[in-house]
């Protein structure tokens, strides 16, 4: 309270001044008066709570740059039709199960236009290894905020669809995980996530 009575205008008296320093509502107003809102603050010796800035968006990896993704909790190849947004009835996973948590190290590459996945697996063999397709979920775990640049593939054709056709799991370009038949064609937008070897 005494600094709030260096600021109390000179014309008040001592009784009048007591009780505007008891009640705190009734000094600011003269203090906001009298200052600047920036000299008003430091002038009652108050540091104002700063927010922190929200964190940035998490980009996107740069190609082949590499980093980290984990698997803390496995789930089942059906299971992840059903996070992606499928109902997952007649659906079918011929893949290998990631049954216990993991971390592996992977890249995006880019290898342009490409006329079916059997090409873009062939295109990939000369970077790393094509990822379980579990991944791609744990891709989308790590950076929630799409770029907008294309859409981020793991070539791993596992999932069978309810009328037979092989598909594999995606990111698109507007943050959405899908799956997309195996025979269709890729645009050069397209990334790929590659498994780096040790």
């Amino acid at each position: 309270m005494s600094e709030f009575a260096n600021h109390i205008p000179d014309d008040m008296d001592s009784v009048l001044a007591q009780e505007w320093c008891d009640d705190l509502h009734k000094v600011l107003p003269v203090i906001f008066r009298n200052y600047k809102p920036g000299e008003a603050l430091a002038a009652l010796d108050i540091v104002p709570k700063v927010r922190p800035a929200p964190a940035p968006p998490t980009q996107y990896p740069a190609n082949g740059v590499a980093f980290e993704l984990t698997i803390f909790e496995p789930f089942t190849g059906l299971e992840m039709v059903r996070r992606f947004g499928y109902n997952p009835t007649g659906w079918k996973f011929n893949g290998t199960e990631i049954i216990t948590p993991q971390t592996k190290k992977f890249m995006l590459v880019s290898i342009g236009e490409q006329p079916n996945l059997k090409a873009v697996k062939s295109e990939l063999a000369q970077y790393g290894a094509i990822p379980a397709g579990q991944w791609c979920d744990a891709f989308k775990k790590a950076f929630p905020q799409p770029d907008g640049n294309g859409s981020i593939g793991v070539v791993d054709s596992s999932w069978v669809l309810p009328d037979g056709g092989a598909s594999f799991p995606c990111v698109s370009a507007v943050g959405g995980l899908f799956f997309l038949w195996s025979v269709d064609g890729f645009d050069a937008f397209w990334r790929w996530i590659v498994e780096k070897q040790a």
